[in-house]
Parts: structure tokens; C-alpha cells; sequence
């Protein structure tokens, strides 16, 4: 649950972010979120 939780906060951050930032790739996003672990794991 803390992994989803984790994500979706990336995810909202860069939801904001392509407002005033060149848009991510959804493709790009996914590929760099899946190698980010979770907090506390190591």
C-alpha cells in the first residue's frame, strides 16, 4: 500500500509539473517511476 500511496504522489507532482514544465512521456514517467523503490526498502 505505502508503494501505491508513493507513486501517486510522484504521479500528482508530475501532473503539476507539465503545466510549467515540458510534459513528461507517460511511457518515460512509468519506466522511471518502476525503477524508483519504495521508502525504507532496501
Amino acid at each position: 500500500v505505502k508503494t501505491l500511496d508513493y507513486r501517486r504522489k510522484l504521479l500528482m507532482h508530475a501532473q503539476r509539473g507539465t503545466r510549467t514544465h515540458t510534459p513528461l512521456r507517460a511511457t518515460d514517467f512509468k519506466s522511471v517511476v518502476s525503477t524508483i523503490p519504495p521508502p525504507g526498502h532496501k
